[in-house]
């Protein structure tokens, strides 16, 4: 019986409805650092769209959980496959209703979950001119149809992430060619959110270049629009890159704040890469003090993260300072 009242309209918009509503709770919960909640809500209401068996309703809750799982994955190397299988189901799904904001969804997500795969495996940042493919092909899918629906918002997304591509082909003219298009687009789209992350990686290009007070301005820009924005999990990255700036500009104490609020932050959401990386900073800075005790108990505690974390890079960060590979 509960499995037919969907089939009638008036059900079947009040379902639909009730579902939007969970997406944006489960979105507001995650942007609060509160994934294990968010994704317990999603799947508790999947478990209604099974009971009244209709494929259409799943969608959203699909496109919300695996947008979750890809936006974490770069802290928490976990659930690739499931992460994956989700958002190869929404995109299924969006193909076989024809909705094409969906599909490009879809295929952004996925472009940003086949992005960290590959990086979060990488020895290294840089990687040769054919990495990446797959998280390429999805952005440029996503891009064109986000082109289509006249969708700014998006468009300015896409940009960015296309860009980070680049970022790691060691094409640097080119990344920040994509970046400065996303912001102004996300200027004209009246969306400041879409600057956050360009001006992270503008910042971090400035910052290898040797440009602290470029660096040091991007950063700061990228911190303050992603207080302003609400959206917690990224926020020990964006402190993480302030405290390395500040470390390399001596200026110990701000570097050491930025630090240890970043470690917290990780910390509270379970978040293990940046919590790792927190540590390995605070080491470095307890190291130019002379601290060299202190320092290698913060090197210790962060290579116990990178073993369960499994990340290459990581481990090779805190093997170097402890004078192994990890």
């Amino acid at each position: 019986m509960i499995a037919t009242c969907i089939h009638d309209e008036a059900f079947s918009r009040k379902y639909a409805d009730i579902v939007e509503s969970i997406c944006t709770i489960a979105r507001s919960c995650f942007a609060e650092g509160r994934s294990n909640d968010a994704r317990h809500l999603l799947r508790t209401a999947m478990q209604l769209t099974k009971l009244l068996a209709d494929e259409p309703l799943q969608l959203p809750l699909l496109l919300a959980e695996g947008e979750m799982l890809a936006a974490e994955y770069l802290c928490t190397n976990a659930d690739a496959d499931d992460m994956l299988q989700i958002l190869r189901r929404a995109r299924d799904l969006a193909e076989e209703a024809d909705d094409r904001q969906s599909l490009a969804e879809s295929y952004h997500w996925l472009g940003v979950a086949h992005y960290f795969v590959e990086l979060n495996a990488s020895p290294s940042v840089n990687a040769r001119e054919e990495s990446y493919q797959e998280a390429l092909d999805c952005h440029r899918r996503a891009l064109e149809l986000r082109e289509k629906l006249g969708d700014e918002r998006g468009v300015s997304e896409s940009l960015f992430q296309i860009g980070t591509v680049y970022e790691r082909r060691q094409q640097a003219d080119r990344a920040l060619d994509y970046f400065a298009r996303a912001i102004r687009i996300a200027d004209r789209a009246g969306y400041p959110d879409g600057k956050i992350e360009p001006a992270r990686h503008m910042a971090f290009h400035a910052f290898m270049q040797g440009d602290l007070d470029q660096a040091d301005l991007y950063a700061r820009q990228a911190l303050e629009l992603r207080e302003k924005s609400g959206y917690k999990p990224y926020l020990p990255l964006d402190h993480l890159l302030l405290s390395e700036i500040r470390l390399m500009a001596g200026d110990l104490e701000a570097a050491e704040s930025h630090a240890i609020k970043a470690h917290a932050l990780a910390h509270e959401m379970g978040y293990g890469r940046p919590a790792a990386s927190a540590l390995i900073v605070i080491g470095d800075i307890l190291a130019r003090r002379e601290k060299t005790d202190q320092a290698k108990e913060k090197y210790h505690a962060a290579l116990v993260l990178a073993r369960q974390l499994q990340i290459p890079s990581l481990l090779s960060k805190v093997g170097e300072r402890l004078g192994h590979g990890g």
